[in-house]
């Protein structure tokens, strides 16, 4: 499942940097971060 886990982490990433074009719309917080770990715990290992 590291591919998975992989993969999710690099979507999570060109979402990031979509969101620095919005930058003055929404501001990154841990609720973000939050929700990507407990995706990935959520992940059939």
């Amino acid at each position: 499942m590291k591919n998975l886990r992989g993969a999710t982490l690099q979507v999570f990433v060109f979402m990031l940097s979509r969101k620095r074009h919005y930058y003055h719309l929404y501001s990154f917080n841990f609720n973000d971060l939050s929700l990507l770990i407990l995706n990935l715990k959520s992940f059939p290992h």
